[in-house]
């Protein structure tokens, strides 16, 4: 079911803050694996949610690492309108849990690293040229 344009995992993805938060999507996931290859209504996987917070703080590393053993293929998923890849999300985080989780999706899909977004911007650009 959709809630303001998302499923239930997706909400779960981008909302997993502490260890409540980590809870509800192990149940989540535990209850319904197949969710993590549903795009929402934004064109969003659960994985592309939590690591799209906005600027907020980046996902735990057990959240990622969650979703991308429940559709290990997230990481090579592109957003349709930002054309953007998990590791594109992931690198917008400059904090030692986000550098954890930009490695981790590095580690799963190398190829990333060569992936154009929308802007024509590489995924480590971010890095460099942060605005």
């Amino acid at each position: 079911f959709f809630l303001n344009n998302s499923l239930a995992l997706h909400l779960a993805s981008c909302k997993c803050k502490g260890y409540l938060g980590k809870e509800i999507l192990f149940r989540v996931l535990a209850k319904f694996p197949e969710a993590t290859r549903n795009l929402d209504k934004k064109g969003m996987l659960p994985l592309h949610r939590a690591l799209d917070t906005e600027g907020m703080t980046a996902p735990s590393f057990e959240v990622i690492k969650m979703l991308l053993d429940a559709y290990p293929e997230a990481v090579k998923q592109i957003h349709r309108s930002t054309k953007k890849l998990p590791l594109h999300f992931a690198v917008h985080y400059f904090s030692d849990v986000g550098i954890c989780n930009a490695k981790y999706i590095m580690s799963k899909y190398p190829a990333a690293l060569g992936t154009l977004d929308y802007r024509e911007q590489l995924p480590l650009r971010r890095v460099w040229y942060p605005v």
